[in-house]
């Protein structure tokens, strides 16, 4: 998520109503406020979060009308160590600009609430805040009657405490239009300082009121050139040491922002070192699994050469050893297809994203099925592969291997986009663009197929065309005796 997404969450609105009542001591309404949240299952400490609308409203509710305690979330919000890093890399370097540029600084109760700068200059801002256009889709019910006052003081206070981030004094901001007051959006209207000067001209009127009193009242009997120069080294004095408090309150204005960059800084960092973690993690896997791929391609394309060589070797002999076909069908072997799946699922297992799932369900007391183990090993791996590879990233695919009247199933599902309609006869084609159906192209499912059928049984592909595929294949049961 971009840093301005997080900047606009909701959650840092509720998150900063917990702090402002700790801050407070008023524990009553922070053990409210958190029953709220705990009641509607809500974390507002996960950064960057949406929560729903109805649950923030809930907590300010609770609390009653308390508009100061509304601007004091507000304060917080704005602070430079939440926003001084948007600051700087947007190159927001004067208040006017900050006011322009608020929209993507500012949370807001809802996601598609929005800040709109609708005129600055002269040291005046208006700023109008639209409510979502979902708010406003009700006609029977008037979008003023459920409108919380509470949200238009966090609003308030945060336009009021922007120009500190500046070193400024806060702004004098007064609501306009109100949507609570039957308006379509709110208006904010602000007063601001563009320059900090204010200490230093508040100093010397105080130096020089100061001055003034001194040389009427404990040096009456100086002259009136000693009397002035007193009076003057006064004023300096004070407006020096006002404009030494201005230079202080950028210059914390500044840290702040040091403060705030520096803080974001280390969690980028953070997370770059998390994501750089999990990528090798990922690559060592993919590399192993690259590996394996690539050997089991080796073996099975020895044994389709054996098998080829084989079918041509029958074919030469068959009416001098007519029991050549019994001797090839002897070269399988007996498999429980629980342990060959079981391999097939790990495998696929090991590449998949931590936010994946794979669940295995087995049947008890399956039949064994006489087969060539690696082969079906390829063929479950390959079905596996592609489920994996379509699901989304915190998906699921099902394996469910069972048994049945006529044989042993094996049913692989995913819950991704689908196969459409038109793809579906296709997929057991050689090169057919299985891409388009969330699988890996080329021979993948034409060669899955052939094995399927060559060992007597059948692959059926099921799909909505929107929403999750079904792989099944089914091998046909046969009585060990039988074949003994």
């Amino acid at each position: 998520m971009h840093a301005s997404e997080k900047l606009r969450c909701n959650s840092r609105i509720a998150a900063g109503l917990l702090d402002s009542l700790a801050a407070t001591g008023n524990h009553a309404g922070h053990g409210c406020v958190r029953r709220v949240y705990e009641n509607e299952k809500v974390n507002p400490r996960t950064e960057g979060t949406w929560i729903s609308h109805s649950v923030i409203d809930s907590a300010f509710r609770s609390l009653g009308a308390d508009r100061d305690l509304a601007k004091r979330v507000g304060y917080s919000l704005v602070s430079m160590e939440r926003i001084g890093f948007m600051l700087y890399s947007g190159g927001v370097a004067t208040i006017e600009k900050a006011y322009r540029r608020c929209e993507p600084m500012l949370p807001r109760e809802e996601r598609a609430g929005r800040f709109h700068t609708l005129a600055v200059n002269n040291g005046r801002a208006r700023i109008a805040y639209h409510p979502g256009a979902a708010r406003h889709s009700n006609p029977d019910q008037p979008l003023q009657d459920n409108w919380n006052a509470n949200f238009c003081g966090v609003r308030e206070g945060m336009l009021e405490a922007l120009p500190l981030s500046f070193g400024l004094l806060p702004a004098r901001v007064k609501e306009t239009e109100c949507v609570g007051r039957g308006a379509t959006h709110c208006v904010f209207e602000v007063h601001f300082e563009a320059r900090s000067t204010r200490g230093a001209w508040l100093g010397l009127g105080i130096g020089a009121a100061t001055a003034i009193a001194i040389g009427a009242l404990l040096v009456p009997e100086a002259s009136l050139l000693v009397r002035g120069a007193i009076g003057v080294l006064i004023a300096v004095l004070s407006s020096v040491a006002g404009f030494a408090v201005d230079l202080s309150r950028q210059l914390q204005a500044v840290a702040g922002a040091r403060r705030g960059h520096l803080a974001l800084l280390e969690q980028a960092d953070r997370a770059l070192s998390e994501k750089m973690d999990e990528l090798a993690t990922l690559g060592g896997r993919a590399e192993a699994s690259a590996g394996e791929s690539t050997e089991r391609l080796r073996r099975l394309l020895e044994e389709r050469q054996d098998a080829i060589a084989g079918d041509a070797a029958r074919k030469n002999d068959a009416d001098d050893h007519p029991d050549a076909d019994a001797r090839h069908e002897s070269s399988n072997e007996w498999v429980q297809l629980a342990e060959v799946v079981g391999v097939a699922a790990e495998a696929v297992r090991s590449i998949m994203l931590p936010s994946q799932h794979l669940k295995l369900e087995v049947e008890d007391d399956l039949p064994r099925v006489r087969c060539s183990a690696f082969q079906l090993e390829q063929v479950a791996d390959q079905l596996i592969k592609n489920a994996a590879s379509a699901i989304f990233d915190d998906g699921t695919v099902h394996v469910v291997l069972r048994s049945t009247a006529s044989g042993v199933e094996l049913m692989v599902l995913d819950q991704g986009c689908g196969i459409p309609e038109e793809f579906l006869d296709q997929l057991f084609d050689p090169f057919a663009e299985e891409s388009a159906a969330g699988t890996d192209g080329g021979f993948g499912l034409a060669i899955c197929h052939r094995i399927v059928v060559e060992h007597g049984g059948q692959m059926t592909v099921a799909s909505d065309g929107f929403r999750g595929t079904c792989v099944t294949v089914m091998l046909p049961r046969e009585a060990e005796s039988e074949t003994r």
